[in-house]
């Protein structure tokens, strides 16, 4: 991860997989910033890296990380046969090049360390963990979007339904008090909410249109 740390480039994007990042072309925000996406983020589009923690969504997209030229970033574990996950069966390490994190597993939500090694809090939400790991790689002016954590049945997320994957109300909650924790971490960072939502997240992150937030900062 250091690869981004004191990069030319100082504004990174956190891409989510919320129904509105479908408003947002990533090809044009990597002319911008660093972009980091989540998940299943590939199904939208190529951005400068990707993060993974749980194993459905890995399995789902291992051909298109194959494909993928960018950076990978995987929780250490997706690959850890001790971790229960839902049940899916736990992938073997990978034959391409991969960074790695530890999360941590107990559940606890406390003043992040922002370090990747000893592990950082899950907050039951993977943009909790990117988010942790941007601020670990150094960047200080972070824009989120796709990160509405407003979820209807059968539309939680761009790619579909994800409400039997966690996406629930009470998750959504936790994931709000975990973003506050970061928040007051890092209290003189630059850390906005982009997304067209009015959602929990501009409750901990100033609210600002894309095109005034690049105007300023990119």
């Amino acid at each position: 991860m250091e690869r981004f740390a004191g990069g030319k480039r100082k504004v990174v994007f956190l891409l989510g997989n919320a129904p509105s990042i479908t408003t947002f072309s990533i090809s044009h925000l990597n002319k911008f910033g660093y972009t980091f996406g989540v998940n299943r983020i590939l199904l939208h589009g190529n951005p400068h890296a990707v993060v993974i923690c749980d194993r459905e969504p890995y399995w789902q997209m291992l051909g298109r990380f194959r494909a993928y030229n960018g950076v990978k970033i995987f929780a250490n574990q997706t690959f850890d046969p001790q971790v229960k996950c839902r049940q899916e069966e736990t992938p073997p390490i990978p034959e391409f090049e991969f960074l790695s994190y530890n999360v941590t597993t107990d559940g606890r939500l406390t003043i992040p360390t922002f370090n990747v090694r000893k592990g950082i809090m899950s907050g039951a939400n993977i943009a909790v963990q990117a988010l942790q790991i941007l601020i670990a790689c150094g960047f200080t002016t972070i824009g989120i979007l796709g990160v509405d954590l407003v979820y209807k049945h059968g539309n939680t997320h761009f790619w579909g339904d994800g409400s039997s994957y966690g996406a629930v109300p009470v998750n959504a909650s936790r994931s709000i008090r975990a973003f506050r924790l970061i928040k007051q971490a890092v209290p003189s960072y630059s850390i906005f909410n982009l997304s067209p939502v009015v959602g929990p997240l501009s409750s901990v992150f100033l609210s600002m249109h894309i095109n005034d937030f690049m105007e300023k900062y990119c």
